[in-house]
Formats: structure tokens, C-alpha cells, sequence
């Protein structure tokens, strides 16, 4: 019998703490929040919140602290340097308050929440999870592929892609002066001013763009392909990221499915299909601000890398650096001229 009834008040302890807590989460109702979106390692940072609170008592005193997460496995505890704040909140009170607290040494980008704890019994009142995630680096930027020549060798009519993916491993990190990431994009292009003639007389010149004939006349179009650049699986039944790059011998794949397949009751969008031809060759990807393609970028209105389906090219990426693949593609027509070509295609971590 002695048994049963410590089983019994132990149950009932543990009722009694689980509603406490939940109705001590709803003391407070969070209004607003701030702090920086980057910070350097271990520096110290402002954060602001703003809170009403709706607790039992006409008054209650208050102390934070912040938890961050890393990768989802390592979470750091960080409480203000001392003196830790005290703050007084009155019932039905709005007010703001703030506190510094000192960043983890280690670089990374961490998820973040803020907790206040009451002073009597150390029980926490509210905790409020961080809109966007704190990124700890030091400012820098790094980038290399590897192989850096390709030979395609010797190519007859027909479409040819390079059947090794080359690979690029970046690392860029540019806070701005509100702490934000300074917007920047991974971009690619060809340079081929100094080997591209062109043809005399002729009416429009060719795009230098490409790989340029060693006369320097002729070019053939160049394609770089990364994943984000598709195609989409739920068109085409092609799944990019486990089948890898799309086949450049399909024509539902270079040049897209041919019109008459699509019926009033059921179309068919060309342009949802052409997972090569897509690929900008002809003004794009040259040295003119407004042709060359991003391979990847972050922007300052968003927050985070865009996803694979977007429009403007850039790619859900994991964490940074992190490698991604690229591949080339060429396509030999019944006109292309015979002989040696090469060109030069850089990749270029650019910020406005």
C-alpha cells in the first residue's frame, strides 16, 4: 500500500509541473523582436524583445538567458555577462527589454531562441524562438573547382557533354552594417574578348560567348548546367537530383517536346521541357552585367538560399562552403567549321 501511494504522488507531482509550466507560458505574449543576422566569433550582441505580460501576480521580476543550435546537435546555453539584467514586469505591462549576450567562438549558422526565468524559483516564464538564424564567421571569401582544364577532345555533329561534373567549394561570408548578409551571387560567365574576331560584313556578329575558333570567327555555344537549372520532375518524369544531369541526345530534353502533343484539354508547355536548350548560350554568360547566369546567391530579402524551382537560378544549398556540381555541354551543327576551339570560363563570387 506504501508503494501504490508514493507511485500516486509522484503522477500527481508531475501533472501538477506540466500545468504550471504551460500556464506560465502564457504569462507572457511576445510582441516583437531584433538582433543582428550575423556576428563575428565571440562577439557580443544586442537582443531586443518586446513583451506583455499577463501573469497571475500584479508584478514579477525576470532574468534571461538565449540557447543556440548548431546543426541541430550542439546547443549552447548563454546567459548576459554579470550583472545579469533583472528586469520587473507589472501585470498587463508592454514593455521592451534588452540584453547582451557573447556569441559562441565556433563558426556556423545557428538556430536561436530567448527564455526569461523567474527569479524565485529559477521556472521558465516564456520562451520565444528567433524568426531568422544567427550566422558566426569571420568576413572572407573563398572559391576553387576542380579540374580546372577540360579537354573534350576531338567532337564529330551531334551534342557532346563532358561526362565528368566539375566541382566547386565556396565559402563567402559579407555582414553589412545592420548585420545583415550582404547580398552576392556565385556568377559565370565566358571571357573570350581577347580570341573572338568575329566576320567581316556580316550584318549582326556573333556573341563572343562560348568556345571560340582559333581563327577567332567562329564559336560554338556553350552550355553549363547545375541542378537548380532543372528539369522538373513532375514535367518530365526526370528527377535531376538522383539521375543526375538530363540527356543530351533526347530531344524532349534539348529541345522540348513538339507542339502537336498538346491537346486544349491537356497542354503541354514547351518551355517546361527544354532542361538544356533553357540554358542561356547566346548573349548570356559574357563579360556584359547583364548576361552572365548565377550558379548560386543569397539575398538580403529572403534570408535564406532559394529554393531549386525558382526562376532567377540560384539553389538550396546546406550549409557553406559546400560543394555543388556543374556540368558542360556543347551541340556540333552541319555548319559548324572545322578546328581547334577554346575558350575560357571563369566563375566569379560577386556582390553588389
Amino acid at each position: 500500500m506504501k508503494k501504490i501511494f508514493h507511485l500516486l504522488l509522484l503522477i500527481l507531482i508531475i501533472q501538477l509541473v506540466s500545468v504550471f509550466y504551460a500556464y506560465a507560458q502564457a504569462d507572457f505574449k511576445e510582441i516583437s523582436q531584433y538582433f543582428k543576422k550575423t556576428a563575428l566569433p565571440g562577439e557580443r550582441i544586442t537582443i531586443t524583445l518586446r513583451l506583455i505580460y499577463n501573469g497571475p501576480f500584479l508584478f514579477d521580476d525576470f532574468y534571461p538567458a538565449a540557447f543556440m543550435t548548431v546543426h541541430g546537435d550542439a546547443t549552447f546555453e548563454l546567459y548576459p555577462p554579470v550583472p545579469v539584467p533583472i528586469f520587473r514586469f507589472n501585470r498587463k505591462e508592454s514593455k521592451s527589454i534588452s540584453f547582451d549576450i557573447i556569441v559562441p567562438h565556433e563558426e556556423g549558422t545557428y538556430s536561436v531562441s530567448f527564455a526569461l526565468f523567474r527569479t524565485a524559483d529559477d521556472s521558465m516564464a516564456i520562451r520565444v524562438y528567433g524568426l531568422n538564424p544567427i550566422t558566426i564567421g569571420t568576413p572572407g571569401e573563398a572559391l576553387n573547382c576542380h579540374p580546372s582544364i577540360l579537354n573534350m577532345g576531338t567532337l564529330h555533329e551531334g551534342r557532346f557533354m563532358y561526362p565528368i561534373p566539375v566541382k566547386v567549394r565556396y565559402k563567402i561570408f559579407y555582414p553589412d552594417r545592420l548585420g545583415n548578409i550582404q547580398p552576392w551571387s556565385l556568377r559565370v560567365y565566358t571571357d573570350n574578348a581577347n580570341k573572338f574576331k568575329g566576320l567581316k560584313g556580316t550584318v549582326k556578329q556573333l556573341s563572343p560567348g562560348g568556345l571560340v575558333h582559333s581563327s577567332g570567327k567562329y564559336t560554338i555555344r556553350l552550355k553549363f548546367w547545375v541542378l537548380n537549372w532543372g528539369p522538373e520532375a513532375h514535367n518530365t518524369g526526370w528527377d535531376a537530383t538522383i539521375q543526375g544531369p538530363p540527356p543530351v541526345d533526347n530531344d524532349i530534353f534539348w529541345k522540348g517536346v513538339l507542339l502537336d502533343e498538346s491537346t486544349p484539354g491537356h497542354p503541354v508547355y514547351d518551355h517546361d521541357r527544354k532542361a538544356w536548350l533553357n540554358i542561356p548560350d547566346y548573349v548570356d554568360m559574357t563579360t556584359e552585367n547583364d548576361t552572365w547566369r548565377r550558379a548560386v546567391g543569397q539575398f538580403q530579402y529572403d534570408g535564406q538560399f532559394l529554393n531549386p524551382t525558382n526562376t532567377t537560378g540560384d539553389f538550396q544549398l546546406s550549409s557553406q562552403p559546400d560543394p555543388f556540381d556543374f556540368y558542360l555541354a556543347v551541340e556540333i551543327g552541319p555548319t559548324s567549321v572545322k578546328g581547334k576551339y577554346n575558350g575560357r570560363l571563369i566563375l566569379e563570387l560577386f556582390s553588389p
